[in-house]
């Protein structure tokens, strides 16, 4: 399972996004088109989520993020990667600094 959260140092958005110096971070990102009342899904509605860990080999910090509707944006998809995986960086680097 930790060698599948460490994937995301890899990816060309989440890794350098969640990229913390001196500490090792895994995590797993995600998005999700919500349920049409009407049937279907809504296309222009999600949900987005991102889970992390740090360090990786021996986790001492867990983060998760979800956002409901994010705002869209025609440049940037709304997605895990690109809207949580920064939040969650944020939230790590403060839990890290008030919890040294």
């Amino acid at each position: 399972m930790k060698d599948m959260l460490k994937l995301i140092n890899k990816t060309k958005i989440t890794g350098p996004t969640v990229k913390l110096n001196g500490h090792d971070v895994g995590g797993k990102t995600g998005t999700a088109e919500l349920i049409n009342k009407k049937g279907g899904y809504y296309k222009d509605r999600n949900l987005t989520s991102f889970i992390s860990i740090c360090p990786i080999n021996k986790p001492k910090y867990v983060v998760l993020t979800l956002v409901g509707y994010p705002k869209q944006s025609d440049a940037i998809a709304s997605t895990g990667a690109t809207v949580n995986a920064p939040l969650a960086k944020k939230i790590m680097l403060r839990m890290i600094e008030i919890l040294k």
